[in-house]
Formats: C-alpha cells, structure tokens, sequence
C-alpha cells in the first residue's frame, strides 16, 4: 500500500484504502435533513471537507449509480444539472436550438435563461422502468423529467453553489419549491457551498427559507484530525508517538487538504528513507514541500503582504486575525480587539486603517478585499474577506509553522 492510496489532499476519500475520519456533527444534521425532506446546504471554508463529507455520506447511492454530482455551476444554467441527471440514468439529450425564459407566475419569481431539450431513452435502456421514452425539457420544475428521476431515486448533488449567478439561483429556488410541493421521496436535492449562500436564496425568495437546512462543516477538532494521522499511518505501518501526531495536528490547523497533504509527504519522505517510522525530519520536509510545491503562490502572496520592518507588523497580525476568525468576514471592530489581544496593548482602529487598505493593494499581494453587498450593489467597506478562500486555512498553517519556531522563509528557502 502506497501514502497515496491512503492521504488523499486532492480528491475525496473513497476508496476501500483512503483514510477518512467521520464528521459526526455534521453527518448527523445531513442525515436529519434528508429524512425530514428539507434541502440540505453543506457549508463551511474553503478546504473544510464539504464534498468529501457529501460523498462519503452518499458513497452507497454513488456506488449504484443514483448520485449525480454537478461539480461546477459557474458560467452554467441549472438546465446543465439536468442533462448530466438525464444521461446517468439512459437518456440521450439532444442539443437544444432555443433559449427561453420559463413562465413563473406560479411564484412570482423572475426565472433564468433555460435551454430547453429533448431527451430521448437509449436503445439499451428501453426495456428499463420509465416513465417516459422522450422528454421535452421547458423548465427546472417539469414533472416528467422529475418523475424519471423519482422512479430511479436519484440524488442531485450541486457543489461549488458560491460559484453560481443568480440566473442558475432563481432556478434553483423553483426547483427546491416544486420538490417540496412534489411531496415525493425522490429526487433529493442537495447543496454545498460557502455559509452566504442561504442568504443568497432567500433574497430571491423568502418563502424558501423554512425549505432548506444549514449543515455546518466546521474545521477539524483536534481529536477528529488525530484520528487521520493515527488511521493513516497505522494503514500504512509506519510508527509515531504522541509528540508527532500533536506536531502534524496543530500544523494542519484545521483544514482537511493541509493534514492530507502534510502525511502524505511524511510518509512519502519516511518510505523513501528506508524507515518505519515517522521523525521531525520527515514532517520538516512535509511543511518544505507545502510550502514550495503546493502552496507556492499562496506563500509568495502572504510573504509579500506581510514583508515589513515595523516592530508592530500589523498586516501580518490582520490576516491571523482574518484567519483565525469564526465568520466568513471581519468587520474593523473585530480587528481592533484580536489585534490588541496580539500586541498585548490597546491598538485604535486609526492604527489599522492604513494596513488594512494596504492588504487590499495589488502592491501587498492584494489579499484581502471588502465584502461584496448581497444585493451586487457595492461593497461593504466595513467588511473585510480573504480575496482567495483557500487563504483563510493557509495562514492559520502558516501561523502554526512560525509559532513552532519553523520560520516561514526558512520552509520557503530551504533545499532550493
């Protein structure tokens, strides 16, 4: 057994060999969502494990074909969801020659663009259940296709929700209300995204509020990303103590991809050596690679935000604060208690002015930015946000490395 059929950083842990560590809260929320018949929305940052969890949760659907997993909405209509559901389960979709705008005066919801499409049963499914051999697709609410893909209990998957425009939105908002007033068991919808999507829903629609559950996926507690490290290598029979895993857990900070990428370059370091068991030497090479190989451009961006020759290094006390922080955003309140909590003095919020502005600069790295107003309406200059989501995990990691006293020039010039 290879590290990489057991640490798997870059896709979701569901081979018979890949580690995976239960996220009880989480699952058991999803779980009494589905069976109450509410739409579940997965959320939590950037690298949490949404999809993992969504995946694993489903692996047994996934397995007999009932899941469809639409990975990607950006730059789609939810007529896409609806042609990748169609041709899993046998359809052949004919490409459409029109776009029209549903008629959705049943709910008083302006709709998106739709391209309607023919789907006709293949050859080979003909002798199959269905309800229908040829659909002709108008609109996320027709009830044939949704009957098609009740009868074979299909489960829809949306990730990535935050990457969707309020066209595929207003879709989706018919579709999660037509399948509440369906009443039927199947077809499920479920979503995964960041925590401003619910708000995003119930701007187009409030009545859609009561209909979909928040499923929070908070990072991973100590004990849950003990028990990676400790599955993982006992997989792999590789031996560590107790002060190892601490070091590989309070590293990783957290964030699900990190901890996966951090073994699996230990190991990798450990079987390359000859040895069975883990050493410091193996988890210095692990954050070196991190922090040359599969960070490298997060690294030079926080390496350029945070250059400075100031004894207080504001920016760099900023974006731990950022990080280390449970919301999606940070309002200057917020900023000036975590800042003079760090610094140990009472820091005014006209000390951080200019940072802050600095850090929303293409001159330092441009890494933050202000908080983009709900209805797409300017922004709120009060509300500061990672610019890159996946930069909240990182510098927790970074953070973690420097008080280890690993400086993070040190991991980024090493071996070059």
């Amino acid at each position: 057994m290879t590290p990489a059929e057991v640490f798997t950083p870059s896709r979701a842990p569901l081979r018979e060999h890949n580690v995976y560590v239960s996220r009880a809260d989480a699952e058991r929320e999803l779980d009494s969502a589905i069976n109450q018949g509410d739409t579940p929305l997965i959320f939590g940052e950037f690298g949490v494990g949404k999809t993992s969890l969504a995946l694993h949760f489903f692996r047994n659907e996934r397995d007999e074909n009932r899941l469809v997993h639409f990975a990607r909405p950006d730059k789609q209509s939810l007529d896409a969801v609806f042609r990748q559901a169609l041709e899993q389960i046998g359809y052949i979709v004919e490409t459409s020659m029109v776009e029209e705008r549903a008629d959705s005066a049943d709910i008083g919801l302006s709709a998106g663009l739709w391209s309607v499409f023919k789907a006709r049963l293949g050859a080979s499914m003909k002798d199959s259940v269905a309800t229908s051999t040829e659909l002709y697709v108008k609109s996320p609410t027709d009830a044939a296709v949704l009957d098609a893909l009740g009868l074979r209990r299909m489960i829809l998957l949306i990730d990535e929700l935050h990457q969707s425009d309020d066209e595929f939105r207003r879709d989706l908002v018919r579709l999660i209300k037509t399948l509440s007033d369906r009443g039927a068991d199947y077809p499920k919808l479920v979503l995964a995204g960041t925590s401003a999507q619910p708000e995003l829903l119930v701007r187009l629609d409030e009545g859609v509020d009561r209909l979909v559950r928040e499923v929070p996926v908070r990072p991973l507690t100590r004990h849950e990303s003990d028990q990676v490290v400790r599955r993982g290598f006992g997989k792999l029979q590789i031996a560590l103590d107790d002060v190892l895993v601490d070091r590989l857990v309070g590293t990783a900070a957290g964030a699900p991809s990190l901890l996966h990428t951090l073994c699996l370059e230990a190991a990798e370091h450990v079987r390359g050596s000859h040895s069975d068991s883990l050493n410091d030497d193996a988890i210095d090479e692990a954050i070196q690679k991190v922090v040359q190989r599969h960070y490298h451009r997060l690294t030079e961006r926080y390496m350029k935000a945070t250059n400075t020759t100031g004894s207080k290094r504001y920016r760099e006390k900023i974006l731990r604060a950022c990080a280390e922080s449970d919301a999606d955003f940070i309002t200057m309140e917020m900023l000036v208690e975590k800042v003079s909590l760090y610094t140990g003095e009472s820091v005014p919020r006209t000390r951080l002015s200019e940072p802050l502005r600095h850090l929303k600069s293409p001159d330092y790295g441009d890494i933050l930015a202000d908080v983009p107003r709900i209805d797409g309406e300017g922004r709120h200059y009060n509300l500061t946000v990672f610019r890159d989501p996946s930069m909240k995990a990182y510098v927790r990691f970074l953070m973690a490395i420097e008080d280890q006293g690993y400086p993070i020039s040190m991991a980024q010039d090493s071996g070059r």
